[in-house]
């Protein structure tokens, strides 16, 4: 992959359509931005049509399912406003659009083999939420948000390696009926989705490692001081 180098001063080109990723600089006053190519010996991730429509939106379900689940244990474990109105944010979003592809479950030709990968996310993702449910309260919230950043990146990458291209595919078939464009448009809505939730955890993330730092940062003033430890209030 190509990682372009650009400065940050006025008329400079437009990016490239995602073929390489775009790092700025500043520039000094006077000097035209000039992009650098940089061969980073990386090959960029070319997606592949593996799914049929009905299995797409089966794995789908399955993600989004596991998400809901995952979200809905912050609901009521999470001690930080920050991470509580997270989870309510999720909570709202994946119950919205779980609801919609259950009716194009219904819609979408059933196969004659059923395909394990649904149930196999589904085992996966459920293993983490396991190790959040037997974290004590006060030390739930930081690690919930790290599960949400991973499951992000991990439904994001998924989606553009083999949701969206199986739907592409599937909307040029003979015999397409419009459920496969229905589920193209899912696919894109919930990439925004989960592009956005992923900025939003890490967001959040900051603020619990920033508390955190502080917390420990009075914790050994207290302690030169003969005190003990700081508590969060």
């Amino acid at each position: 992959m190509l990682a372009l180098v650009m400065t940050s001063c006025s008329g400079e080109p437009e990016p490239p359509d995602g073929t390489a990723t775009v790092v700025r600089l500043p520039c000094a006053e006077g000097t035209s931005a000039t992009p650098a190519p940089i061969d980073t010996g990386v090959t960029p991730l070319k997606g592949a049509a593996t799914f049929s429509t009905q299995a797409a939106v089966r794995v789908t379900i399955a993600l989004e399912e596991a998400a809901l689940a995952q979200a809905r244990l912050a609901e009521g474990r999470a001690l930080t406003s920050e991470v509580k109105a997270y989870a309510d944010l999720v909570i709202e979003e994946r119950s919205a659009h779980l609801t919609r592809l259950h009716v194009l479950a219904e819609r979408t030709q059933k196969t004659m083999h059923e395909d394990r990968t649904p149930a196999l996310l589904q085992t996966e993702m459920e293993a983490s939420r396991v190790q959040l449910e037997a974290l004590d309260r006060t030390s739930f919230d930081l690690p919930f948000m790290t599960a949400e950043m991973t499951m992000a990146a991990r439904i994001l990458g998924l989606i553009d390696a083999a949701l969206l291209p199986s739907a592409a595919q599937a909307m040029v078939v003979p015999g397409a009926d419009g459920s496969e464009r229905v589920l193209d448009k899912e696919l894109r809505d919930l990439r925004t989705a989960y592009a956005e939730r992923i900025v939003h955890a890490i967001r959040v993330q900051g603020v619990l490692r920033a508390a955190e730092s502080n917390v420990g940062a009075a914790g050994e003033s207290n302690n030169a001081k003969g005190r003990g430890p700081a508590l969060p209030q």
